[in-house]
């Protein structure tokens, strides 16, 4: 996961970069949402099986009960939504993990002049 997180870092310093003229922060605030949602879903897929899923959501911190239902679903994109894999894999844990916000870096280069 750290090899996609630096591959997303690289790619979107240069995009930020390029767009930070434009005055659209809740877009920039819409991709960072977006992001992070679709890393959540790689994240719970790459889990593959429920009892793997349930030993790393308690892992990460996730009561059991919680885990347990974090561990089921059948759909990746709608348990990357739910409330446990929030909480699982929080903003904080992608900060972590090394990702920047888009719209942090928007911030820092379009205020900063």
């Amino acid at each position: 996961m750290e090899d996609i997180v630096s591959e997303i870092n690289r790619y979107t310093r240069g995009w930020i970069g390029y767009f930070r003229l434009a005055t659209t922060p809740s877009v920039y605030q819409g991709l960072d949402e977006w992001m992070r949602r679709r890393l959540r879903q790689m994240q719970w897929k790459r889990w593959k099986r429920g009892t793997t899923r349930y030993q790393e959501l308690t892992r990460l911190g996730a009561p059991k009960e919680r885990a347990a239902l974090g561990a089921g679903g059948t759909s990746p994109w709608r348990m990357s939504n739910s409330p446990i894999i929030h909480e699982a894999l929080s903003n904080a844990f992608w900060r972590n993990t090394g990702l920047e916000s888009i719209t942090e870096r928007y911030n820092q280069l379009r205020y900063s002049h």
